[in-house]
């Protein structure tokens, strides 16, 4: 039993190493990967959605109209792939852009003799400008950290097996 328990941790520990050098070393393909992956899956929802509603005799409308837009978004999704690497980061800097300038906004008109406290929303806002001006950058960086996750995790399983072995 523990054999088993060890083999099963080593092979996922490996795996899971392997699959953290992989994100590292071909960031572009793993994004495609993501985006592929994700449409297909939208196109699959919809597709279910629409078969249940089909198949049950049309009564729960609500139904077709999760299935109709899980297929729009998988469209979408598969259709506009690398764009979208892009345009969600460019996104989210803007979110960061405002959220920062509100908050610099708010800490100059509440507290004025406070000047540290306005060092973290200007360094949000500064941030969104890195990301909306850089977008693709951002997504190769948090393809790179969630591959270095992945050998850590992986590194950090096979020194536990290796302590209890």
């Amino acid at each position: 039993m523990l054999q088993k328990l060890i083999r099963n941790k080593t092979i996922l520990a490996v795996a899971s190493i392997l699959f953290g050098l992989w994100l590292m070393i071909s960031r572009t393909a793993a994004l495609n990967l993501v985006i592929r992956v994700a449409g297909y899956g939208l196109l699959a929802i919809g597709a279910a959605y629409l078969v249940y509603y089909f198949m049950t005799g049309r009564g729960e409308s609500i139904r077709l109209g999760y299935g109709v837009v899980a297929a729009i978004a998988g469209l979408l999704v598969l259709s506009l792939g690398p764009a979208l690497i892009n345009f969600l980061p460019v996104l989210a800097g803007l979110v960061l852009i405002l959220n920062g300038g509100a908050d610099l906004y708010h800490l100059l008109e509440t507290d004025r003799s406070f000047r540290p406290a306005l060092i973290m929303p200007a360094a949000t806002a500064l941030l969104g400008l890195l990301v909306v001006f850089h977008p693709g950058a951002v997504a190769g960086a948090v393809v790179l950290v969630a591959g270095a996750a992945f050998v850590l995790n992986g590194l950090a399983d096979l020194n536990i097996i290796r302590k209890f072995w």
